[in-house]
């Protein structure tokens, strides 16, 4: 069996010509290659991430000449971020199959030596065919043998510096097999929610980090199809959600980061955060502010000319997302956050970090980081009953930041003492949460009200809708006054911590 770590990219002619310029040109290996893909009639291989292939081709030059026909089967792991490591090995098929799919394929092979190893470089052109149609199939592919994914993602900012800004690099989540599982399939990308943190009281606060790091990135790339290439809300729900537990956990352990590189990251995750803001604010409006309006308040007639215009606006937003994981910053992105997964970039430069804080036991830093969040939230709230939109806005960050933290860091008390802790914060962060979705919702109707966006439908107002929401807002107001009595008076997390690993 052969394991190798790989991240792959989109391609285009013209990236394919540049890289052709970038790596030495006279050593290259050339092949016509032939791909049938095989599963059972069930597609039993398919539902557990397996791939079947049956490979023909024959070499047009390098040092193994001549004809290749090779059964394998090719297993993929997510390694955190884009990287997969794919472990091969031969079969032999000893049921039924049947091809699913055929690539034909014109293939280019460089190997590149590097100070961290030898790094292989896979270009792939050509089409997929299937039951629907044929599909295109255009991918750059870096790999190395081992466990390296820091020297993968560094040769792979060499490559992208020394393709230049027109060729930028931009990841593809799904390899070559598993390209093919999504062309097949028929349903929309599926929608992963976020998972319980494990961390255990053997953990310094590096290791503690570096696992919260890995999990919000692989939930982001989890529901990154979903984007672009499904309309599920969800999917850009999660997408947030896995965006603000990183933004988070950066606030966390901001102490003892090297302050260059985290503040880097910050600015490019708020930059994708705004158009998952943009589509995220007009999906609410439609799915829960409208949805859940009386109809005494919007008769039929209203309620469907508000849907057919938020259904404009969110159309325009998703192309705009769109866009924006199309492009080139949206490359740089991925492969910052590949990086902070696999390559520890806080630590650089050395003397900007605290190198003590990193090793402490995070059960120690844990307790004094959560009474400091609680404290400072509870400052917040002084003057509540005479709290403005914006103050209330603030209150709700910090909530928001407790209650991350707390996800982050419950693993190391016991259960019920963070089921008790939780249960009033959730009930205020409900009421600010709604109270924000009002907030927005007023923004929202008065771009529905204003000139029509490029005379797609006329202005839209309704005084009864404005009138509801002014109500519903005035007694979260008073629903939040007695929710977040209980929640200052509600007991701490004791010190006793879960030190089960």
């Amino acid at each position: 069996m052969t394991t190798t770590l790989s991240l792959r990219f989109f391609s285009t002619p013209a990236l394919r010509a540049r890289l052709a310029a970038w790596v030495d040109p006279r050593a290259p290996k050339r092949s016509e290659q032939h791909l049938d893909f095989l599963d059972t009639a069930d597609f039993a291989l398919r539902a557990r991430d397996l791939v079947c292939t049956v490979e023909h081709g024959e070499h047009a030059g390098g040092a193994s000449p001549g004809p290749q026909h090779r059964l394998t089967l090719t297993r993929h792991e997510r390694r955190g971020g884009w990287v997969e490591a794919i472990a091969t090995e031969p079969m032999v098929l000893d049921s039924d199959f049947i091809v699913y799919a055929s690539a034909q394929l014109e293939r280019t092979d460089w190997r590149v030596k590097t100070a961290q190893g030898v790094i292989s470089i896979c270009a792939l052109h050509g089409r997929l065919r299937t039951a629907s149609g044929p599909h295109p199939l255009d991918s750059i592919s870096l790999s190395v043998e081992g466990d390296d994914a820091a020297a993968l993602v560094g040769f792979a900012h060499t490559l992208s510096a020394g393709l230049g800004a027109r060729c930028a690099l931009r990841i593809t989540a799904r390899p070559l097999g598993l390209q093919v599982m999504d062309s097949v399939r028929t349903r929309p990308p599926p929608v992963v929610h976020a998972s319980r943190f494990e961390l255990t009281a053997t953990m310094n606060c590096e290791q503690a980090f570096t696992h919260i790091v890995r999990q919000c990135v692989t939930l982001y790339c989890d529901n990154e199809q979903g984007l672009v290439h499904g309309d599920d809300p969800e999917s850009v729900h999660q997408a947030r959600v896995a965006l603000r537990q990183l933004g988070s956990a950066l606030s966390l352990f901001k102490p003892m980061l090297a302050a260059s590189p985290t503040e880097h990251l910050r600015a490019e995750l708020r930059w994708l955060a705004h158009s998952l803001g943009a589509v995220r604010d007009w999906e609410v409006l439609r799915t829960e502010t409208i949805r859940a309006t009386p109809d005494h308040v919007l008769n039929d007639t209203q309620r469907d000319a508000i849907d057919d215009a938020v259904g404009i606006r969110i159309a325009a937003a998703r192309q705009a997302l769109a866009r924006a994981v199309r492009s080139a910053r949206y490359g740089q992105l991925q492969l910052l956050l590949t990086e902070w997964v696999v390559a520890s970039p806080w630590r650089e430069p050395a003397a900007s970090i605290n190198a003590a804080q990193l090793q402490q036991a995070v059960g120690e830093y844990a307790h004094r980081e959560l009474e400091r969040r609680r404290a400072r939230l509870l400052r917040r709230a002084r003057r509540l009953g005479r709290a403005t939109d914006e103050q209330r806005h603030e209150l709700r960050i910090a909530a928001k930041k407790l209650r991350y933290s707390v996800d982050f860091l419950g693993s190391l008390y016991e259960a019920v003492a963070v089921a008790a802790y939780l249960r009033p914060l959730r009930r205020v962060q409900d009421v600010l949460g709604a109270l924000n979705d009002i907030h927005v919702a007023h923004e929202r109707l008065r771009d529905l009200a204003a000139i029509p966006m490029q005379s797609t439908h006329a202005p839209i107002r309704s005084l009864a809708l404005e009138h509801h929401l002014n109500e519903r807002r005035s007694a979260l107001i008073d629903r939040l006054t007695r929710v977040w009595d209980r929640f200052a008076q509600s007991a701490q997390l004791a010190q006793t911590r879960n030190t089960s690993d």
